[in-house]
Order: structure tokens, then C-alpha cells, then sequence
């Protein structure tokens, strides 16, 4: 008879701990903590992998479009202007003194003109008597010789500052080394007197204004000109001289102005000459000089001159 198998005995259950199964509670739940944490970190470098990439594309896009967008500048439809050429620079030169008279050129002149009229000087008895020196010498050239100092004392109207101008009288004397002196209208009236006092059927004329190349023209018709110019051709300085108070004037009808002060200059370095010759291919004119005798001066220095002196004349016809 066969031998019946002897069945195994059950294995007994191993029982678990409650510190096993807290252990096991721990471990799962560090687990499903570490599985969690590994799932959120994987999400947020997705998200920030998304984010850099939509960035890039984005910075991709917007250069992109800048770069196709970017519209060059037109040519400009302005025709091209050629710069003018820049004009050569003439040199300037200086022009003194030219060899001839500026008068050659009117050809209604003498190349050549003098008059033989003798010098008187004034020194020593007339340290600021050359106005009527030269009228002197002037009436002389006439025919009519008479005294400088005689023509002085007879028939030279003399007044102190503040009384007249330069026109109307000599102003202090001719005498005095501080005297002024006087201008054209001073001097015809003298030579008016004297060729009345001698029954002189000749003419005194006030030329006052009168171009220079008149003057030469009227010595070259044999008549001297008593000229205002300065002392040795320095330039002139107008200066005050004094006051007149409650001036009037006459008026060509007989009227007098309203009365008014009026201050008086003087031409400082003034000097009268006699012209009585010129020479236009020296350039020169031909004086005759009341504190030097006969001289010779360069004609346009001495038109100079004459022009500061605002242009005063006198001649007797």
C-alpha cells in the first residue's frame, strides 16, 4: 500500500513590527516627497526651457523684421552743384606820390609857370602877421607897394577874443606872438580899404571854395593867389578859441539874427602864402613864404593843406 504523503505544515505569518511599520510609512512617504520634487523640478525647466526658447524666437522675429524693415536712404534728386572756383587774389600796391601832377591830365595848362614877385618876410616885426605880409606881397605883384607894417597900423581891423570871428578881424595882433590871426573875408576887407584909400580901380576877390587846379589856371594867367594852407604843410588842428555871447548875425536883407552864444575855433598851424608859380612835371608848387622866402613844396601835399583850410583864396584883379 503506498505510502500517503505526509502533508507540509503551513509557515507561520512573520509578524510585522509597529516600528517596522513606521519605518515603512517614513520611507513611502520620502519617496512620494522625492517623486513630487522630481516631477516639479522637471516642469520648471520646461517651463524655463519654453520660455528661453520663445525668447530667442522672439528676439530672432524682432531682428529679423528690423533687418527687413530697414529701408536705405533715398539718393538725393538734387542735381550736383560744382563749387566756384575761388577768384585769384590781386595784389593791392600802394600809390605815394605820383613823379607828375595829378593837373597834367586837364591839358589847358603850362607844363611850367612862374612870377617874379619878391619875398617879404614878416619877422621880426609881425611874429603872427602873415595874413597881411602876403597881402603885402600880393598888392605888390599888382603895381601897388606899400609897407607891411604901414598896411597893419591903416587898414587891418583888429579885435580881442570874444568880440568877432576869424572872418570879421584879426583876432588880438600882429604885433603879439600870441595873436590868432584871420581867414579870407579879414583879408579882402583890408585890401578893399587900402585900394579904396589909393583910388585903385583894381578888384579884390574872396576865391574861397575854389578848386586847386582854379588856382593854377589863375596863375597861369600871370595872377598870384594869396593861399591858406599850414605852417611847413603839417596838418592842421581845428581847436576852440573862445566863446562869443549873445552873437547876431546880419542877414543879406538888413536883418539881424536871433542873438546866441557861439563858440569860435581856430585852424592851429595856419599860414598864408603867396602862389605864384608850379611845375607839373616836378610836381611842385612855387611860394613865396612870409617866414622863409621863396620855396618850393610838393603840390599835392600842399593841395592838402589848402583843403584844411577849408579851401580859403584871395586874389586882386
Amino acid at each position: 500500500m503506498a505510502e500517503s504523503a505526509t502533508p507540509h505544515a503551513p509557515r507561520p505569518k512573520k509578524r510585522v513590527t509597529r516600528t517596522q511599520a513606521r519605518n515603512r510609512r517614513i520611507i513611502a512617504l520620502l519617496l512620494l516627497a522625492l517623486f513630487v520634487f522630481l516631477i516639479r523640478k522637471g516642469c520648471v525647466a520646461c517651463v524655463h526651457s519654453h520660455n528661453d526658447k520663445k525668447n530667442n524666437t522672439a528676439a530672432v522675429t524682432t531682428t529679423t523684421t528690423e533687418e527687413t524693415t530697414t529701408v536705405p536712404e533715398p539718393a538725393s534728386i538734387l542735381p550736383e552743384t560744382t563749387a566756384p572756383e575761388p577768384t585769384p587774389t590781386i595784389p593791392q600796391t600802394t600809390v605815394t606820390d605820383p613823379p607828375t601832377s595829378e593837373y597834367l591830365i586837364s591839358g589847358d595848362l603850362p607844363t611850367t609857370y612862374s612870377m617874379e614877385v619878391d619875398p617879404i618876410l614878416q619877422l621880426p616885426e609881425l611874429p603872427t602877421g602873415c595874413e597881411i605880409t602876403t597881402l603885402a606881397m600880393l598888392l605888390d605883384a599888382v603895381g601897388l607897394q606899400v609897407d607891411k607894417v604901414q598896411l597893419a597900423e591903416g587898414y587891418l581891423t583888429c579885435k580881442s577874443e570874444g568880440e568877432a570871428t576869424f572872418q570879421q578881424a584879426f583876432i588880438g595882433s600882429p604885433y603879439d606872438s600870441a595873436g590868432y590871426g584871420c581867414y579870407a573875408p579879414g583879408i579882402v576887407d583890408t585890401a578893399r580899404k587900402y585900394l579904396a584909400a589909393q583910388n585903385s580901380g583894381r578888384i579884390v576877390k574872396d576865391l574861397t571854395g575854389a578848386k586847386f587846379e582854379d588856382l593854377l589856371r589863375e596863375v597861369a594867367s600871370n595872377h598870384p593867389v594869396a593861399i591858406w594852407a599850414s605852417i611847413d604843410l603839417v596838418d592842421i588842428q581845428e581847436v576852440y578859441a573862445y566863446t562869443i555871447y549873445n552873437y547876431t548875425e546880419t542877414n543879406s536883407d538888413g536883418s539881424t539874427s536871433t542873438p546866441k552864444d557861439l563858440d569860435v575855433y581856430w585852424l592851429e598851424n595856419e599860414h598864408v602864402y603867396l602862389l605864384k608859380g608850379y611845375d607839373l612835371d616836378r610836381n611842385v608848387v612855387i611860394v613865396n613864404d612870409s617866414l622863409n622866402g621863396e620855396m618850393e613844396y610838393n603840390m599835392n601835399r600842399f593841395k592838402e593843406c589848402y583843403e584844411q583850410c577849408y579851401k580859403q583864396a584871395v586874389i586882386i584883379y
